[in-house]
């Protein structure tokens, strides 16, 4: 047998065995890990921290959690091999100690309209039981009240008047299913009807000339068809003349157009010649609706959309269920009623009910209800109590999302399962941590490991062991730094994470603030969802932060209405906004700038250079070296995604995939270019001895330098710098990126722009995967953006954040309908004097008065 043989036998052998205690990993080199090795306590609570980009995910996501899933499904059958899928094997020499792994990410959690935390969690199926058993129904002859279990089991009538009683199963109260969706919505709680304002345009033109918007211009067209069939004709046998206005035309026949003739037949003209036919009109709202409904493409189903509303059911009144579900009460709430409740109203209903339901059916109703009680109270904890049962699972946020699923996970009961979540913390309050952590806690303490990549302090504080990676990103990134208690940690001299715990680096909260400024920006009459038609200032040039509690309003006011607001006052966007009354002091401001997390690109080809347009700078300079003339090579030579320049084996991927049918897939370099992308004759013009692969190969810092001499390429490399991403490769793909990177990366774009001094940068959340040192990065930022004469909108909780604010708008009291107010607007000493203000007190707790220098 073969040394290299041998050796991978054995590495596979250990890689099966387990430590009791320990998950412990050698030689991982995963993306930028450098040959990581580290010993893991099981069933503790470990957080893996160090600055954005340095490894934490890779580490956590890509080399425990991918390991775990894939031993597991290497022991399944070949059929279930199939149906689950292939996971790469990761660079690591072996792994030991793995128990099975589930990933609680920040990813959207269900694309179905009829997904709602309520389901996710099975609260609505234990509801449904609980109302299927001890729920009371009214007969509709006599008014009698009816025990539900008692009669849809002996007998199908009123006790009373022996009107026939239809027996209820748990499925009649679904929206899901025929037994329980309202029949005239299918269970949506909307219906959607052609609207005619929508539909019908500029009624002094004749529908040849555009009258009718589904169809336009059928004049420019070439065409005296339409949808429904020959215009001419139509006209033809009403004796009317097709240049007619649309408004002039006799009501009569704009119903014909728009409803059909009904049982009027018209005479249509054989396609083959001799006999004619005898058809009704098909008139186009009917027609519209019957595409929308039947159609199965969503890109298709959106166009006929615009020519829509949505309405709420008139005969559910949105409740989805059918008139028999809405019939039975507990407690006289209806399970409708009850689905609408928020986490924390639902809670105290249910707790009613089992302290008030009679002693004949406690019995059988006892475990649901504890069941129920259970749940509401995990999502309660996990600072979700906002929430409404029937809240749709695609409007929730990637955090939301994610601790709805943690919560879900603390109702189970399986343990030894190592838990990996990714910053838990996003999107919650300060107020909300310690119960977050309490949630944490009950996962390891039911026999779990749990991971957690954090960045937040409260949450390292309380872990029970702490993994820093760094000293800092990308390349510069990849090592284990500190392991071990939160001592451990704080007294590494090399350790980021530890010289900011121990406060002996602080993040700079010292602001350029025009404190003189009395321009605002004011919106009025803000209403959309929990909103209480509340007046909102914004400090021009200042970094206003937007702060408050979980469902407090925020984003409904920012991010749903002022900047889509602004978009359309000031960058000609055309969105729809209804829910404010007036909005002053725009005028002073020339654009409005949205910074998200989202990706920058969801394909491999994507990048930075591409996405901040420095990319195309460096193919005209590649297309006009002497070589390029010589050969004929333009521009799109040097592209990777053009036929032109890329390699034909592996169409510009480097790699090329090969099936290995029950194993997992094998990428193997590609052997035409070496991994390169582009065709040889590409690669062999060159650059001060650099052709475009070297280029893109390059980090930050060194194109820069490389590229000194060019001062368009120059100058957006020397900004990505100062954004903290001089560690990222030119061509390294954008779908590893992290959030923080990727925000960095949008506001490089932003920056290498000339924006004039008047621009509103808007951030929901920007700290979200952010280190301490990364926080102090983007503040620096922020502090160019306002001397540069710019004002910034933040959404934040990170109090390093607020306490930097020139002009600070906290929103609540509370979350969901007990939120929606503006507690308090003005400056960090207005807040922290609030004695309303969640904001205030938790800057209190953390900083004395006498550290807080700008009160």
């Amino acid at each position: 047998m073969s040394t290299k043989l041998r050796e991978l036998i054995i590495n596979e052998s250990i890689n099966e065995e387990s430590e009791d205690n320990m998950i412990v990993i050698k030689g991982a080199k995963h993306h930028n890990l450098k040959n990581v090795s580290l010993k893991l306590p099981k069933n503790k609570l470990i957080v893996f921290t160090g600055v954005s980009g340095s490894g934490k995910s890779t580490l956590v996501f890509d080399i425990i959690h991918a390991e775990a899933q894939r031993r597991f499904i290497k022991g399944l059958s070949t059929f279930a091999k199939r149906s689950v899928g292939k996971i790469e094997k990761p660079k690591v020499e072996y792994i030991s100690g793995l128990t099975p792994s589930l990933a609680i990410e920040q990813k959207s959690i269900s694309s179905n309209p009829r997904s709602t935390v309520g389901t996710l969690t099975e609260i609505s199926d234990y509801l449904r039981l609980l109302y299927s058993r001890i729920g009371i129904r009214t007969c509709e002859n006599c008014k009698t009240e009816i025990k539900i279990l008692l009669y849809k089991n002996k007998k199908s009538e009123c006790p009373n008047c022996h009107t026939f009683i239809k027996p209820l199963m748990s499925a009649h109260f679904s929206s899901n299913t025929p037994q329980g969706m309202c029949p005239h919505c299918k269970g949506l709680g909307v219906t959607q009807e052609v609207d005619l304002k929508l539909l019908i345009g500029d009624e002094s033109l004749s529908i040849l000339d555009g009258a009718i918007n589904w169809f336009g211009n059928l004049r420019e067209n070439n065409k005296t068809t339409w949808p429904t069939g020959p215009l001419d004709i139509v006209f033809d046998h009403y004796n009317l003349d097709i240049e007619t206005p649309w408004k002039d035309l006799p009501k009569s026949f704009q119903n014909v157009i728009l409803y059909g003739s009904g049982e009027e037949k018209l005479e249509y003209p054989s396609i083959m010649g001799g006999k004619t036919t005898l058809k009704p009109v098909k008139g186009i709202v009917t027609e519209l609706t019957r595409l929308y409904y039947e159609t199965d493409s969503e890109v298709t189903r959106k166009k006929y959309a615009q020519f829509m509303s949505f309405d709420t059911c008139s005969v559910c009144k949105g409740t989805k269920l059918s008139k028999e579900a809405n019939s039975v009460r507990i407690g006289k709430r209806t399970i409708s009623e009850v689905s609408n409740m928020s986490v924390r109203e639902a809670l105290s209903f249910i707790k009613d009910v089992y302290e008030h339901v009679p002693n004949s059916i406690f019995k059988m109703s006892k475990e649901i209800i504890l069941e129920i009680y259970k749940r509401l109270s995990f999502l309660n904890d996990v600072g979700l109590h906002y929430l409404s049962l029937n809240r749709s699972a695609p409007t929730l946020s990637g955090g939301e999302g994610q601790r709805v699923r943690l919560a879900a996970q603390l109702s189970s009961e399986i343990t030894g399962i190592t838990y990996v979540l990714d910053e838990p913390s996003t999107g919650l309050h300060p107020r909300d941590l310690e119960n977050l952590v309490g949630t944490l806690f009950k996962l390891r303490d039911k026999g779990n490991t749990v991971i957690v990549v954090e960045h937040d302090e409260e949450i390292i504080k309380h872990a029970d062991y702490i993994v820093d990676i760094g000293p800092y990103a990308g390349v510069l990134g990849g090592e284990i730094i500190a392991q071990g208690s939160l001592d451990v940690i704080k007294n590494n001299s090399n350790s980021l994470t530890g010289k900011y715990l121990s406060k002996t680096l602080k993040v700079n909260d010292t602001m350029y603030n025009n404190l003189e400024n009395n321009r605002f920006l004011t919106i009025k009459g803000a209403n959309l969802n929990n909103l209480r038609s509340i007046t909102a200032h914004f400090r021009l040039n200042t970094l206003n932060v937007v702060t408050g509690v979980s469902g407090s309003g925020k984003s409904s006011l920012i991010s749903r209405t002022l900047k889509p607001l602004l978009e359309n006052l000031l960058n000609k966007a055309d969105n729809k906004i209804e829910h404010y009354s007036e909005i002053l002091g725009y005028e002073d401001l020339d654009k409005v700038i949205n910074v998200s997390q989202e990706p920058i690109g969801r394909t491999p080809r994507s990048n930075p250079a591409t996405y901040i347009g420095v990319f195309d700078k460096i193919r005209k300079v590649f297309a006009n070296t002497k070589y390029a003339k010589k050969h004929h090579m333009s521009f799109d030579y040097f592209s990777f995604n053009s036929v032109k320049g890329r390699c034909p084996y592996c169409e510009g991927q480097g790699q090329i995939k090969i099936e290995m049918h029950f194993l997992p897939d094998v990428w193997i370099e590609c052997d035409e270019c070496g991994g390169r992308r582009f065709k040889e004759e590409v690669l062999k013009n060159e650059i001060n001895g650099k052709n475009i692969a070297d280029v893109l190969d390059m980090d930050a810092n060194e194109a820069s330098e490389f590229f000194k001499d060019y001062k368009d390429i120059h100058l957006v490399l020397e900004v990505l710098k100062e954004v903290g991403l001089g560690y990222i490769k030119l061509g390294q793909s954008a779908t590893t990126l992290s959030g923080g990177e990727a925000q960095r990366v949008k506001l490089a774009k932003e920056l290498s722009r000339k924006a004039k001094g008047k621009t509103v940068y808007i951030f929901d959340e920007p700290t979200n995967g952010l280190h301490f040192h990364d926080v102090s990065q983007l503040l620096v930022i922020f502090d160019k953006l306002l001397r540069a004469g710019h004002t910034l909108i933040v959404i934040e909780h990170n109090l390093d954040v607020i306490k930097a604010a020139g002009w600070i708008v906290d929103m609540g009291p509370e979350g969901g309908k007990d939120g929606g107010k503006v507690i308090v607007e003005g400056t960090l000493k207005d807040v922290i004097n609030s004695k309303e203000s969640f904001t205030g007190r938790a800057i209190r707790k953390t900083e004395s008065m006498k550290n807080l220098t700008r009160c």
